[in-house]
């Protein structure tokens, strides 16, 4: 009921004022109020485990600005916070925050030793944890020699943990040896006890250490990593078992007369020899020499022998068929020259021989040698005979068989014809001669016959009528070689003198002439009579012919037609 209401909130009001005669008025006031006071956070958590980093940024809204916000909001450990947001107007707010950490950088450890001595194929594999991934590690891990390392894990905030590691390596790989030398020279019965240690057992060897020859080694011992060291080696032997070796060959092929004298050294004596050194047949033998020690050589020995007596022909057979005159050239090779060789090899008839090569020590081969002789020669004849009568186109072939070819040929021609056919032969008995290569000579005699002359006879029909072509000549061929040919026609001939040729199947031909005639030309005279009165029909008219061949016929254009 004053002037003045207090402790009012927000919101519409109404008072009424009267006064002292009553009189009254309505106001109505309005009361406002600021927006709620509040914040965002934006929070920085520590960055490494431990920390003092970490901060918020608090943006108050709201209240009446401008605003105090406390405690400090930067340089926090991680940790449960409450900070105040005051206004203008003294109106105030609490926010709660919370600044977290990372946990703590750990690291674990694999690692791998150097597995030879010296070497620096060492390595470690650091696995980290904690903190914020991803990680860098430094130095590197890998291609380490023995030795202490310290190795800096760094996460992605740029925190780090030092990681000391150990990497230790084998001692060296020794060995000693106790060598067993070859006991025969060229053996193979060396051997070498090898005893290694340090490194990483189980070891192997290599190359075997038993069935060795005599020189130089270099075996490897390697251990279970791999590691090896060479060891030098030299196996020994005795002086080597020689033999000097004489020989005596078989004398005559095919024998056993053979031997060898063999006289060791070296090794150590007395020797035996085996097998047996006399008695041998050619061949490659291997004779084994032992010393008292029981070592041993093998000593090649080859026996050898006169080669075989071969021999090879050459021979000329009988040149022309029922001849002597083959011969053989028989020279032998192998077996001991000088050499004989019987029966006689010249003068042979065409004939089955047995030939005897005997040598210097009287071995001997047969040789069977064929001598041949050509065939007879033979002669078959072909003939054309003389195509006309009287000419000299015939000719004559000789075909040769046997003997040995090529052949020649002589004619008994003039001139002399020398090849297998002669031509331009007329009618009559020719003579050949046919030589082969070896000269050897057969006589053959052909015929060339001639067909005989052509003859002709003629009948002729005349011109009937004078100045017509209506003559014609039957012209009848005999003689020559049918069938035949005749021109010019024989028919429609106007009368005249004519040739006509007769030629035959061969070509032959005579000359055939003909004389064609006609009659004279037919003529007439005619005598009249007029007629004596007009138009009467007592007139005459009289025709008289000459020349044509008579008799005469007459037609007469009257009505009706005379024909006298």
């Amino acid at each position: 009921t004053t002037a003045t209401a207090s402790g009012l909130a927000a919101g519409s009001y109404t008072v009424t004022v009267t006064d002292a005669k009553g009189c009254a008025a309505t106001a109505t006031i309005t009361i406002t109020q600021p927006t709620s006071l509040s914040a965002t956070t934006a929070i920085t958590n520590v960055s490494c485990n431990g920390g003092s980093n970490g901060s918020v940024v608090i943006t108050p809204a709201g209240g009446t600005g401008p605003y105090t916000i406390t405690p400090a909001q930067t340089g926090l450990a991680a940790g449960n916070y409450t900070f105040t947001v005051k206004d203008a107007n003294g109106c105030s707010i609490s926010m709660p925050v919370t600044i977290t950490q990372p946990t703590p950088i750990t690291a674990t450890t694999a690692i791998t030793n150097v597995s030879c001595n010296g070497g620096s194929n060492g390595s470690v594999v650091i696995t980290p944890s904690g903190g914020t991934d991803p990680y860098t590690i430094t130095p590197a891990q890998t291609g380490l020699a023995a030795g202490n390392y310290t190795f800096t894990i760094t996460d992605a905030n740029g925190c780090s943990i030092n990681v000391p590691v150990t990497i230790n390596e084998p001692s060296p790989i020794t060995a000693t040896t106790a060598v067993t030398n070859v006991s025969c020279n060229g053996g193979s019965n060396g051997a070498v006890v090898i005893t290694p240690s340090g490194g990483t057992g189980p070891y192997t060897i290599t190359p075997a250490q038993t069935g060795l020859a005599a020189g130089n080694y270099t075996f490897t011992v390697k251990d279970a990593n791999g590691c090896s060291i060479n060891v030098p080696i030299t196996i020994n032997e005795p002086s080597p078992i020689t033999a000097t070796t004489a020989v005596t060959n078989v004398s005559c092929n095919g024998g056993s007369n053979g031997s060898v004298v063999i006289t060791p050294s070296g090794g150590t004596g007395p020797y035996t020899i085996t097998p047996a050194q006399t008695g041998l047949a050619a061949g490659n033998y291997t004779f084994t020499v032992k010393d008292a020690n029981g070592c041993s050589i093998n000593v090649p020995v080859i026996i050898t022998e006169p080669s075989l007596i071969t021999a090879t022909t050459a021979i000329t057979n009988v040149s022309c068929n029922g001849g002597n005159n083959g011969s053989v050239v028989i020279t032998p090779s192998g077996g001991t020259g000088p050499y004989t060789i019987t029966p006689t090899q010249t003068g042979l008839t065409a004939s089955n021989y047995t030939f005897t090569v005997t040598d210097a020590n009287g071995c001997s081969i047969n040789v069977p040698v064929t001598i041949a002789q050509p065939t007879p020669i033979t002669t078959t004849s072909t003939t054309t005979n003389v195509a006309c009568n009287g000419g000299s186109t015939g000719s004559a072939t000789v075909t040769a068989s046997g003997g040995t070819p090529p052949y020649s040929y002589s004619w008994n021609t003039t001139p002399v014809q020398t090849t297998a056919t002669a031509s331009g032969l007329a009618a009559g008995s020719y003579t050949v001669t046919v030589t082969d290569a070896n000269g050897c000579t057969k006589t053959a005699t052909v015929a060339i016959s001639q067909p005989t002359t052509i003859t002709a006879t003629t009948a002729i029909t005349n011109v009937s009528c004078n100045g017509g072509s209506n003559g014609a000549v039957v012209i009848t061929p005999s003689g020559g070689t049918g069938p035949y040919t005749i021109t010019p026609a024989q028919t429609g001939l106007t009368a005249g003198n004519y040739t006509f040729t007769i030629t035959d199947a061969n070509g032959c031909s005579i000359n055939v002439p003909v004389i064609i005639t006609q009659p004279s030309p037919i003529t007439t005279a005619s005598t009249t009579t007029d007629v004596a009165c007009n138009g009467a029909s007592t007139g005459t008219a009289t025709v008289t012919a000459s020349g044509g061949t008579p008799p005469y016929s007459y037609s007469w254009n009257t009505t009706p037609v005379q024909n006298t």
